[in-house]
């Protein structure tokens, strides 16, 4: 878990909280998004939150994504459309297709595009756990909200803010490393 430890001591990262998708489980799309690193040596996950765009993510210094189980049942909206993009782009400009033998990128897409990570490794965590309040979003304590359950984050003691999260610990599902550029649109 050589990620996973450089992960929980990097300054910067992003928190992603990870819930079902069209009727595919964690288990199902991790499994999936594995088996694409492994055969084409990166792969996009789509995300949803506004407060991640990919110029943000791009900007952002941070090299790992921790995948967070949600603090309820209903922490997550469930994303309920499987349409797949076929193409990504680094500036929202010039688009190209996706790599040739990447399985399905679906998820979340208002208005025609999409935001995705590109990971060049993903693994699966067993029982590592995180506190929230060892993290800030900018100069606040770490809040997730629907349309923000993907946040960057830097090291910083959040204890003594009153908006802390009250469900601070929570479980890593997962860890991935980030590849250039980190995150890109996608359609």
């Amino acid at each position: 878990m050589k990620n996973l430890n450089a992960a929980l001591v990097a300054d910067r990262v992003f928190l992603s909280v990870m819930g079902p998708h069209a009727g595919e489980d964690s288990a199902a799309i991790f499994s999936r998004k594995i088996a694409d690193v492994a055969s084409v040596g990166s792969t996009l996950w789509v995300y949803g939150s506004h407060a991640s765009r990919p110029d943000r993510a791009q900007a952002s210094g941070s090299t790992y994504v921790l995948f967070l189980e949600a603090a309820s049942k209903n922490g997550a909206r469930p994303t309920t459309s499987a349409d797949a993009a076929s193409e990504f782009s680094v500036d929202k400009r010039r688009w190209q297709a996706l790599p040739a033998g990447l399985g399905p990128v679906t998820g979340h897409f208002q208005r025609g595009a999409g935001y995705a990570f590109v990971l060049k490794n993903l693994s699966l965590c067993s029982d590592a756990r995180i506190d929230l309040w060892q993290y800030a979003h900018g100069d606040v304590a770490v809040q997730f909200r629907l349309g923000a359950s993907t946040l960057p984050v830097h090291r910083r003691d959040t204890s003594s803010d009153p908006f802390r999260a009250k469900s601070r610990i929570r479980r890593v599902l997962a860890v991935g490393k980030l590849d250039v550029p980190c995150a890109v649109w996608v359609r």
